[in-house]
């Protein structure tokens, strides 16, 4: 099957004489488009882009080009034939994890080797459950969705899981690999959020790694928003960056060489 790579590209416009800057990220896929509006035709002269009946806009860009399904967390290829057969194994499975949303059947000895809380929870009961159906190999994950859930446990099989994450869903898997002590896991999400890391979602990013004590992670969301201040960036949700963060940024900011 051919494989589908996506073109990542980082852009950032401005016009100081008109006071303009933007700066946006986008994952290109096939023949998809994106851009900026710089403003309404009967504008274009009052913002001064015009000289000399020429347009002068700075333009620069950064562009990679990869294949999501593999970037940037590529399973191991001495892991990556018996994880997989084991996922699709069926019969095999002996244990349940119920979540927001359904429930997944997975192989205790899998889940248990790469978490030490699921090695002493996933044996818990479900007192809840009637006794007909009620199991030792069950236990309940609250706060979490299925689909979380579910990825995570694809990554405790060495199985592809990054196809198509969303920013919520790094934070998520984030926060996944933090509670139930996932750490390879943990160590990839970061990654993945320092790879993506960009104005509209680097508050979220730096809140999240702040919680989980994601310190590489939180060092460089620190790095990129204090950039976007010397830059005068447009950053979203900036009011919503944790209080701690908020303080040293300010501090910073002021401080003299």
């Amino acid at each position: 099957m051919e494989k589908t790579l996506n073109i990542l590209v980082k852009v950032k416009i401005s016009r100081e004489s008109a006071n303009f800057f933007d700066y946006w990220i986008h994952d290109f896929k096939n023949f998809d488009n994106y851009g900026t509006a710089l403003c309404l035709t009967k504008e274009l002269f009052d913002k001064k882009f015009v000289v000399n009946d020429e347009i002068h806009i700075s333009f620069a860009a950064i562009l990679s080009i990869f294949n999501m399904t593999d970037f940037p967390m590529k399973t191991p290829k001495i892991e990556s034939i018996l994880g997989p057969k084991l996922w699709k194994n069926e019969s095999g499975k002996d244990a349940k994890i119920i979540a927001d949303g359904g429930d997944i059947w997975v192989h205790r000895s899998v889940i248990q080797s790469r978490s030490t809380i699921f090695n002493k929870n996933i044996c818990k009961f479900e007192p809840d459950m009637p006794m007909s159906t009620a199991t030792l190999n069950s236990t309940r994950i609250e706060n979490f969705e299925i689909d979380v859930v579910t990825k995570a446990s694809l990554f405790c099989y060495d199985c592809p899981f990054a196809e198509n994450i969303s920013d919520k869903n790094a934070i998520d898997l984030l926060k996944f690999s933090e509670e139930f002590e996932i750490l390879d896991l943990k160590g990839k999400m970061e990654e993945f959020c320092i790879q993506c890391l960009s104005p509209s979602n680097a508050c979220a990013f730096a809140n999240a790694s702040s919680s989980c004590k994601a310190k590489k992670l939180c060092q460089k969301c620190f790095d990129f928003l204090l950039k976007c201040m010397n830059e005068k960036i447009e950053v979203k949700d900036i009011q919503e960056l944790n209080d701690s963060m908020q303080k040293e940024l300010f501090v910073r900011a002021f401080r003299t060489s």
